[in-house]
């Protein structure tokens, strides 16, 4: 039975984590938009508009959002290694998570020249780790199985590539 109920983890948590990635695609597609509707015919904008979103998104990371920094895959690297669990939950938080994607489309809006792939890794590892809480003995290997899943159905669904995933995984 245990291990029908750890199986059945993977499923609400590969749609939520699809579901995210989605959204998360859809709103880089807008913001991107959004900054070159702004700037198009006015191309002044983008000397206010770049630094004043570059300082804000620094800003709101530094005060609001700490650790939501970097590209998200290295930090997906990183908790493979961590022992404690409790470190592993730090660095995969719900808050940095919504600070990756809140601050990612923030930068497409501002003009950054940035990937939407990395925020989408750490954002499927963080949605793997959540479910793993739930109704499960809490080990390593089995903590380290779902951030690997998380991270690999990331990739996949933030450059389509099912293989990407599955090389990410294996990797």
């Amino acid at each position: 039975m245990q291990a029908v109920k750890r199986n059945l983890i993977f499923v609400p948590a590969a749609i939520l984590t699809g579901l995210i990635s989605i959204t998360f695609g859809i709103g880089v597609v807008r913001a991107s938009a959004l900054f070159a509707h702004l700037t198009t015919r006015r191309l002044w904008l983008t000397l206010l508009l770049c630094p004043i979103g570059f300082a804000s998104i620094v800003f709101l990371t530094r005060r609001v959002f700490p650790g939501a920094q970097g590209s998200g895959i290295p930090q997906a690297m990183a908790v493979m290694s961590m022992e404690n669990p409790t470190d592993v939950d730090t660095v995969l938080s719900v808050r940095i998570a919504v600070g990756k994607f809140l601050l990612t489309l923030a930068g497409f809006a501002a003009g950054a020249s940035i990937g939407k792939e990395g925020p989408t890794v750490q954002i499927g590892c963080v949605v793997m780790n959540i479910f793993g809480r739930f109704g499960l003995e809490r080990s390593h290997a089995q903590q380290r199985l779902l951030i690997l899943a998380g991270g690999a159905a990331g990739i996949t669904c933030a450059f389509n590539a099912p293989v990407a995933g599955i090389l990410f995984a294996i990797e």
